[in-house]
């Protein structure tokens, strides 16, 4: 396996971390729409998602520096700079940058009006942000690769 391949496997388990943390933050953040002893169940079960994505990250670090290591074959480092990820992951960051620059606009006129912590004002930013990079980083790298993605988890 390249380096380059080896990148495109890493991000995508980072990616996977990055989704996962986006549901500890809205479930977060949903904690304060419920009632007190409801959110309290939430908030403590909104730490899973956090946790399993850690050990998914911690499981892809370990892999690829493994990987890496055991590479017989010496390539260039930055050849994974003009790779087909490296365009997903711009595409993907334009993409949540549109989706949560207007909500923040609307979250600042909404804040005038509502009695909610502000916490809960950086948790929703923040969940749109992970989550439609997320999400648009898997389905763009899905229709990249097409029918063939085999061995794109491995």
């Amino acid at each position: 396996m390249s380096f380059a391949d080896a990148f495109d496997n890493y991000v995508g388990w980072l990616v996977l971390w990055l989704f996962l943390s986006s549901i500890n933050l809205a479930m977060e953040a949903g904690a304060y729409l419920l009632s007190t002893e409801m959110g309290a169940k939430v908030h403590a079960w909104a730490q899973l998602p956090s946790r399993l994505g850690g050990v998914v990250l911690f499981v892809a670090i370990i892999v690829f520096v493994r990987r890496r290591r055991h590479a017989k074959t010496q390539t260039s480092h930055l050849e994974f700079l003009n790779g087909y990820t490296m365009d997903i992951l711009k595409r993907a960051a334009l993409v949540s940058f549109f989706i949560t620059l207007p909500t923040v606009v609307l979250l600042d006129i909404v804040t005038n009006h509502t009695q909610l912590p502000a916490d809960f004002f950086i948790k929703i930013p923040s969940f749109l942000l992970a989550a439609s990079f997320s999400l648009s980083f898997f389905f763009w790298n899905r229709s990249v690769r097409g029918e063939s993605a085999e061995g794109v988890w491995t």
